[in-house]
């Protein structure tokens, strides 16, 4: 019967249980994996129920949360339960258990005041490497040299089959695309650059009504989109159904100009904060945040 009391706290504290709870927010914890081996990552997810009506922050960016390197911060809201969720990536480069820390999660509730509430530390299990190598670790003898007891002809055979394999694939290849070429309509009008596709939706969002509105979360969300269609087609990525990190991640692969990558990742980060973080902006700075995504696509980024 203890055992089976153990075991089942242990299920708990592994899976991520409410941490601490009020009559409003409920904060859960979870790790995607309990053990690892050095310099393998983890995801540390941090789930908070909240009314729609509070706000959640986004917590500050920091390149270590206690003895872990974070990696990466995203935070997103569940479309099933609407909670919102801060989701850690992190790693470690020693072994033995390692704690994460009490996590502050902080939150603005309908009167405007700022709280926050705390998880509790989780515990992950981090092995070495050399763990896994059986026998003794270290220098060994170079293992002799095996002989060759195949006969030269039964590879000179399997040689000549998949030479004749490959070929009468490659014959059968080109005659199937032959006969389902498309023949390609000639006078095609040119492809419409994507600055101008940009700016022609921005000039309909422009004379929308959604900020007269306070419609200002969908307003963001098309803003966003034009920028994000708009870098699909200069740098040829894929931008919808990705996060921000994602996108930037993609992006320093085409773009060296560091000016450029951190001007485009805070206007993305700006949009983050109202989409999934219950920001609202006034007037004055939605409509700021609207030229600053003409100047992306402008290519102005002073």
């Amino acid at each position: 019967m203890v055992k089976k009391i153990f075991y089942l706290l242990l299920i708990l504290f592994v899976s991520g249980v409410v941490m601490f709870a009020d009559d409003n927010v409920k904060v859960e914890q979870a790790v995607d994996r309990e053990k690892i081996t050095i310099g393998d990552r983890i995801h540390f997810d941090i789930k908070v129920n909240i009314p729609q009506t509070y706000a959640l922050q986004v917590p500050e960016k920091s390149e270590n949360l206690g003895e872990w390197s974070v990696k990466d911060i995203q935070v997103y809201e569940d479309k099933k339960d609407l909670s919102k969720h801060i989701k850690y990536t992190l790693t470690a480069y020693t072994t033995g258990e390692m704690l994460i820390p009490e996590t502050i999660v902080k939150y603005i509730d309908d009167k405007q005041k700022e709280n926050q509430i705390k998880t509790q530390g989780m515990k992950v299990n981090i092995e070495s490497v050399l763990s896994k190598v059986k026998g003794q670790p270290g220098l060994r003898d170079i293992a002799p040299v095996m002989s060759l007891e195949v006969p030269l002809s039964v590879y000179l055979m399997w040689f000549l089959l998949i030479s004749v394999i490959l070929a009468g694939a490659g014959i059968g290849y080109y005659y199937y695309k032959k006969s389902h070429a498309v023949t390609m309509p000639e006078n095609l009008p040119p492809p419409i650059p994507p600055d101008v596709l940009a700016f022609e939706a921005l000039e309909k969002l422009k004379n929308s009504n959604l900020i007269k509105d306070r419609k200002i979360k969908e307003f963001y969300i098309i803003l966003i989109d034009i920028v994000r269609d708009f870098l699909k087609g200069v740098y040829g990525i894929e931008t919808r159904d990705r996060t921000t990190s994602e996108i930037y991640s993609e992006l320093k692969k085409k773009e060296h100009e560091k000016k450029k990558l951190a001007f485009i990742r805070e206007f993305l980060e700006e949009g983050d904060l109202v989409k999934f973080a219950k920001y609202f902006p006034d007037e004055k700075i939605c409509w700021q945040d609207f030229e600053t995504g003409k100047n992306i696509i402008k290519g102005n980024f002073e």
